[in-house]
């Protein structure tokens, strides 16, 4: 990954991580962080020019309940493992979509975010209903170079946004 793109000292992420996610609007958000997964920075948003919004770690949004249903190892909590990611528009929202039936929301812009059962979140259950080849499902990239890619165009819409 290019030292350009990522921030760690700036941005609060000490380690690259391990997964990423691209809205159609160019959102992005990250999850987890490689050697930790599911502990520090389980949720990273970043704004349209790159910017940092809110992190959260996992306790932040996941009650302790809900804990017991993660494979865990040595080192890492997959709680999101199995899961669905879905991006909403106006306002702007990411959704992860549990296999237990649960379903964390976080507001993009803001550091609002929820958890509960699914029938708690209207604007998801009109998305899920357009079935699988809705514009809103977005798919999962491990990050590699194509992580770098992506950290790198939304370094470069942010300098356009300045001028």
């Amino acid at each position: 990954m290019s030292p350009r793109s990522f921030h760690p000292g700036r941005d609060k992420i000490r380690r690259m991580p391990h997964q990423a996610l691209l809205s159609q609007q160019g959102r992005l958000v990250t999850l987890n962080e490689y050697g930790e997964l599911g502990y520090k920075n389980a949720v990273a948003i970043y704004s349209q020019t790159g910017v940092l919004v809110k992190t959260y770690q996992l306790e932040e949004f996941l009650p302790a309940s809900d804990t017991e249903k993660i494979q865990t190892s040595v080192s890492s909590r997959w709680w999101n493992k199995d899961a669905k990611y879905y991006f909403v528009d106006n306002p702007g929202r990411f959704y992860v979509v549990l296999p237990w039936r649960k379903v964390a929301e976080f507001y993009l812009d803001t550091e609002r975010h929820k958890y509960g059962p699914s029938a708690e979140f209207s604007d998801l259950a009109k998305v899920m209903a357009k079935g699988i080849y809705s514009s809103e499902e977005t798919e999962i990239w491990a990050t590699n170079l194509r992580f770098s890619s992506i950290t790198d165009l939304m370094e470069v819409k942010g300098k356009q946004g300045t001028r």
